[in-house]
């Protein structure tokens, strides 16, 4: 009783201790993941994304973030602004005057003009 664990039993207790440790995290992020998804049932991102959100605009977020596009365009909304994911991770709208923007990609010299057409 007083002999300490064979070599491979303590490696066994190592290893066991690490797996726990791995699940853990992965139940921790997986309750996360859960909750997320419960929150966002009664919130309707598609129809903000599609016709609120300049899709230029959260393309140059995914790019300054790492996150894939196909997270938050499906194919066919990627098809559709394809013109859209062009732009770099700097670009921003210049101003906004008078019912008329004017937006810029910065970093490939091409203005874009927006126009208001509310009259």
């Amino acid at each position: 009783l007083t002999e300490l664990p064979k070599k491979e039993t303590r490696r066994s207790i190592t290893s066991l201790s690490k797996a726990y440790d791995r699940c853990t995290q992965r139940i921790a992020k997986l309750k996360i993941e859960v909750e997320d998804k419960n929150e966002n049932k009664t919130t309707a991102t598609s129809t903000s994304k599609i016709n609120y959100i300049d899709p230029r605009i959260t393309t140059a977020w995914c790019i300054t973030h790492d996150v894939p596009l196909t997270k938050m365009f499906n194919k066919t909304l990627r098809s559709k602004f394809r013109w859209a994911m062009l732009v770099d991770k700097d670009w921003r709208f210049k101003n906004y005057q008078e019912g008329e923007a004017q937006a810029s990609s910065t970093g490939n010299g091409d203005d874009d003009m927006l126009e208001d057409d509310s009259g």
